[in-house]
């Protein structure tokens, strides 16, 4: 693989499409123009530029990459997985601060990035500058939620200096909030639309409670999204590893519900509780009242509930009357 600017092969692409006229009737060419010609080189005109045909030939594919232009930079900041704005929010993360950006401030940070003309390249120095002066601050202050508005990103000296003075403290823990919110709708959108494709990916079904943990796991954690399902896959996979021990071991059948299942990676990956403790917890409160269950009426599959995982001993209660058909 190798990259580069290659300034000039336009002109040999043009010359090799078009002949070029010479002298007063010469057509002057503007850089946009020689730009639009670049997708049409050949081998031949890279021979032309300079490059031995035998490594050439080892180049079979050629790609032409465009300009970024405002819009551009901008969609790199709203993604969820990007790299420049999730490393900021790790960053401020490690001071125990919060940070979220109004999508007017990614808009500033695009235009910015693109007066500077060089790529993507450009957002990473242009945040840099904005928060170099909060991050070196605020950590040896109480500040624990920072919020990046386009008024923070066009004067951040100023806005720092009303943040230390608690001008902004309760302007502030608003916007924040309403920026989190508006965040997180975002990232809910983006899961809808990539949902299917992921799901199967990851042979998941993603339900509505499952998508708000992925959301929660990505503001407490700054995963990028892929990670997030992985994460979840391999929660599930160890819920359905402990079931299958659990039958192995005792001769009952257990299935978990959606909703008992969603319980349990809620609890798991948002509060970073231990999964086969969970499921540990479960088999020790229930064990018991199924085990009496199959003794007295020969049951031995359960579907454990949300209810289960709530009230076990109201659950076993429920499974004895629903067998006897009154009032235990």
């Amino acid at each position: 693989i190798m990259s580069g600017a290659f300034n000039g092969l336009e002109d040999i692409v043009k010359q090799r499409l078009h002949q070029q006229e010479i002298g007063f009737g010469a057509n002057i060419t503007s850089k946009k123009e020689k730009k639009s010609y670049l997708p049409y080189v050949k081998a031949e005109d890279l021979i032309k530029y300079g490059f031995e045909s035998e490594f050439i030939g080892r180049l079979p594919v050629i790609a032409v990459f465009e300009r970024l232009e405002t819009e551009d930079l901008y969609q790199i900041l709203k993604n969820p997985n990007s790299v420049v704005v999730n490393a900021k929010k790790q960053d401020f993360r490690a001071y125990d601060i919060d940070l979220v950006f109004e999508d007017q401030a990614f808009t500033f940070f695009a235009q910015k990035a693109a007066e500077e003309g060089t790529g993507a390249r450009a957002l990473v120095s242009v945040l840099e500058r904005t928060l170099l002066p909060f991050e070196k601050t605020l950590p040896s202050t109480e500040v624990k939620k920072l919020v990046i508005t386009k008024e923070v990103a066009a004067n951040p000296k100023q806005a720092l200096c009303e943040i230390l003075k608690g001008d902004w403290k309760t302007t502030i823990t608003k916007r924040f909030e309403q920026a989190l919110e508006a965040e997180k709708s975002h990232l809910r959108q983006v899961i809808t639309a990539k949902g299917k494709e992921l799901a199967a990916q990851y042979n998941l079904h993603l339900t509505p409670q499952r998508i708000e943990v992925i959301v929660n796991e990505y503001e407490k954690f700054g995963y990028d999204l892929d990670f997030a399902f992985q994460e979840m896959a391999r929660y599930i996979h160890q819920i359905r590893i402990f079931v299958q021990d659990f039958q192995r071991e005792t001769g009952l059948t257990c299935q978990l519900s959606e909703e008992a299942q969603d319980k349990l990676l809620t609890q798991a990956i948002v509060e970073g509780r231990d999964i086969m403790v969970l499921c540990q917890n479960i088999i020790q409160n229930l064990e018991f009242g199924l085990k009496v269950i199959r003794e007295k009426t020969g049951q031995s599959s359960f579907e454990i509930t949300l209810d289960a995982l709530d009230n076990p001993e109201g659950y076993v209660r429920r499974l004895i009357r629903e067998f006897y058909g009154k009032n235990v």
